[in-house]
């Protein structure tokens, strides 16, 4: 509109006469024909204009509407103001500054008829300093503030022009670049300035002025009510440009949500220049503004959505994944006006922040928890192909060493999983229930390694190495129920309830007990009783206690069959010593008496919560825990391993090789 302006072209006056033009097009044509530059006498020429047949041609064509000189005419050079004599020569010797100090004096002056041409040209100067330089052969910096500046003083001298010069002395400005029936409508002239000022926008954006909405509503209100109406214009442009990026978001992944993402940052795109604009022109209030907002917002959270829930589906919520559903919440909950749109983005703000915390610290937790989960995978492996049982009780052995070096053993690794832990989750991470959970299955697979070894093997000293096994663990564990609440202590770990009471039965069974001394006077009855304690208790150190017919004999012959059990009921006697079928009645008698009265102690709710897992009555397990494996071994009547029996396996409620389930499963 400045530079590529038809009278620009020509290098006239805009309120030049019908012969001038004439004259002009005469030379132009001359001039192309024996090819001679186009640079004519009093020319108005500035350095951008592109000069040639076409653009002439163009020009001359552009100049035949009448309406369309005025919206030219309001911005470019005109004759007759009383400053206009003496600014125009300094103007064609290229000397702008000094053009433009003339012109300047009267800026802040209410406009006349007098006054009418030299505020259209200061504009005209301003806007042509801004697009071009302030000087021949001088360009603006890139990002200059005073560029800017320029652009603003020509455009709000355009608009106090328009907007503030009576409706006669307007008409009569504008007739001298136009005729009388198009100046005679107001409505027209205000026209053909809207177009026109839109297009010096526009220019002005292509030359790198980016002038934002909040500007141009500024230039157009101090115009007055005249040019201030013509602001509907943006807010109609920035409400159609929200919406069309609407109704293109959710076709483009309706097929396909893995483009959600890039559809809801190109809305987004589009949603964060337009908005703003739309509101620095009318109120958010305004039923324009609210609900084109609102649609965005949605059609924004409703991609953000779809994208998680696909990659959900696919590949997982990664933590780039949860990133960019947080943005487009947030993003939402900002613009949204309507309150139930608003309250549906904040919920997923919050959720998405919750899981988004969840990952980082899952994140942090993998490098503990794989190391733990490859040990877990090479004891599973090592219960699975059967050891003797001097190599189950070696793998218990190097299972509790403790290194200052790198961590190798079982202790070692739940100590960094529960140092890492308090690090990432705080100090009430000993007591939740991955830890816990941690603690049970290993000291499960730990006992059920020393219960087999024990019951497997037929060497004293194995079985007095099991006795000592079996005492060490409980070293390392605590019940998580008298630690309810608070840390464990920094040398132990919390296991489950019914895991630790097991673990204790067994190492009471497995200290021996102090013979019993009959007394003189003592009865028959005593005396037996006395003596299947004793034998009990040998039963227990010796691991020689069967169920009837539940486990194979503790040797073979040579011949590969198995021993039969002779059980034998011990007479009435005192300090006697009780013989090895003698004590295996005394035994199977006891248990079977146990037996017996839990049957009828037991009330259907203590069957009740004894049946579930008791790993799944742990605490709640803090964001991000991971289940360690599940180590599935074959389990007997009495809880030790198939191979064999001895000491009290039957409170083991689970296989020793068994793990936690995941969160969710059922006992």
């Amino acid at each position: 509109m400045i530079l590529d302006n038809p009278f620009h072209i020509l290098g006239l006056r805009a309120d030049c006469g019908a012969s001038e033009k004439t004259r002009r097009q005469s030379q132009a044509q001359a001039y192309l024909r024996v090819g001679r530059p186009l640079e004519f006498e009093d020319d108005l020429y500035f350095q951008g204009c592109r000069r040639n047949q076409a653009t002439v041609d163009r020009a001359l064509a552009k100049l035949h509407d009448a309406r369309d000189r005025i919206g030219y005419g309001l911005f470019w050079f005109t004759e007759g103001g009383v400053l206009d004599g003496h600014a125009l020569p300094q103007l064609r010797q290229g000397d702008r500054l000094a053009a433009l100090e003339t012109w300047q004096r009267i800026e802040h002056r209410d406009p006349t008829r007098s006054y009418a041409s030299c505020l259209n040209n200061l504009g005209t100067l301003c806007l042509l300093i801004a697009l071009s330089g302030p000087s021949t052969g001088n360009r603006w910096p890139p990002g200059s503030r005073e560029r800017v500046s320029y652009l603003e003083r020509g455009l709000a001298a355009k608009a106090r022009l328009v907007g503030m010069l009576g409706e006669p002395e307007l008409a009569d400005f504008c007739r001298t670049f136009s005729d009388d029936l198009a100046v005679r409508d107001r409505k027209a002239i205000v026209a053909a300035f809207e177009r026109s000022f839109f297009e010096t926008v526009a220019e002005a954006e292509r030359y790198g002025i980016a002038l934002p909405a909040a500007a141009i509503v500024r230039i157009l209100e101090s115009g007055g009510p005249r040019t201030a109406e013509l602001k509907n214009r943006l807010v109609l442009g920035a409400r159609e440009a929200v919406e069309r990026a609407i109704d293109a978001c959710g076709p483009a992944y309706q097929d396909d949500p893995s483009k959600a993402a890039a559809a809801g940052e190109r809305l987004m795109a589009v949603a964060r220049t337009r908005l703003p604009e739309l509101a620095a022109l009318i109120p958010r209030t305004d039923i324009r503004y609210a609900s084109v907002s609102d649609r965005a917002a949605e059609a924004i959270l409703d991609a953000g959505v779809a994208y998680h829930n696909w990659r959900s589906r696919t590949g997982g919520t990664a933590q780039d994944v949860l990133e960019t559903s947080l943005l487009f919440a947030e993003y939402a909950a900002e613009i949204a006006c309507g309150v139930a749109i608003r309250q549906r983005a904040r919920e997923n703000v919050e959720i998405a922040r919750r899981m988004l915390a969840e990952c980082k610290r899952a994140a942090a937790m993998e490098h503990v928890r794989e190391r733990m989960k490859r040990w877990l995978a090479r004891a599973d492996a090592m219960v699975r192909s059967k050891p003797s049982p001097r190599q189950r009780l070696r793998f218990v052995a190097l299972a509790l060493e403790r290194s200052a070096r790198a961590p190798a053993s079982a202790l070692d690794l739940m100590e960094a999983v529960r140092s890492q832990g308090i690090r990432t989750f705080g100090e009430s991470f000993p007591s939740s229930e991955e830890m816990v959970g941690l603690g049970t299955l290993v000291c499960q697979m730990l006992t059920g390694c020393v219960i087999s070894a024990h019951n497997d093997s037929t060497r004293q000293s194995e079985r007095s190495g099991a006795a000592r096994a079996i005492q060490d663990l409980s070293k390392h564990f605590h019940p998580v129920s008298e630690l309810w609440g608070q840390s464990s202590a920094p040398s132990k770990f919390l296991v489950s309830d019914e895991c630790f009471e097991h673990l204790m039965r067994n190492v009471r069974l497995s200290m021996p007990a102090s013979p019993a001394t009959p007394s003189a006077g003592s009865g028959s009855g005593r005396g037996c009783a006395l003596a299947a304690l004793g034998g009990i208790v040998t039963v227990v150190v010796l691991g020689l206690a069967v169920e009837t017919g539940s486990g194979p004999s503790v040797g073979s012959n040579p011949a590969g069959g198995a021993i039969p059990l002779d059980f034998r009921m011990p007479p009435v006697a005192e300090g006697r010593e009780l013989s090895m079928p003698e004590l295996r009645w005394c035994v199977r008698e006891d248990r079977q008496i146990e037996r017996e009265r839990r049957v009828h102690a037991i009330s259907q709710l203590e069957v009740d919560r004894f049946n579930p897992d008791p790993a799944l009555r742990l605490r709640s397990a803090p964001p991000g825990a991971l289940d360690y494996g599940q180590f599935r071994g074959k389990t007997t009547r009495n809880g030790g391993h198939p191979d064999g029996a001895g000491l009290r396996g039957d409170a083991a409620r689970r296989a020793p090789g068994e793990g936690l389930r995941p969160a969710g499963e059922s006992g």
